[in-house]
């Protein structure tokens, strides 16, 4: 998800998109390698990024309306990555494509 770039002064944390189930993850508790980077970003205050598609997948995904709110109100706090939907999609398509025809799959 994110790599160091070290420097004689400090450790630089690259800027990393948060995907959904990283989120989900995160907010129930669970103990992973994607998830523990995550903390790790917001506990150095390193940059983190969502979409709102992202936002939108983890906020509806919440049954309990303080859940919800506590959520929603973490997650505003974050950078929002404001990209124009038809040339994310395009771009996603022909990335996933090129990758298939390398033999890997996401």
């Amino acid at each position: 998800m994110g790599r160091r770039s070290q420097s004689n002064e400090k450790s630089i944390m690259t800027p990393v998109l948060v995907d959904t189930s990283v989120w989900i993850d995160f907010f129930k508790g669970v103990t992973n390698a994607k998830t523990e980077l995550v903390k790790e970003y917001l506990e150095m205050e390193y940059p983190l990024f969502i979409c709102p598609l992202i936002l939108q997948e983890v906020l509806q995904g919440i049954r309990k309306d303080e859940d919800y709110l506590k959520v929603k109100h973490s997650m505003l706090n974050l950078e929002i990555l404001m990209i124009d939907q038809m040339e994310s999609s395009i771009g996603a398509a022909d990335l996933y494509r090129d990758l298939r025809k390398q033999g890997m799959f996401i």
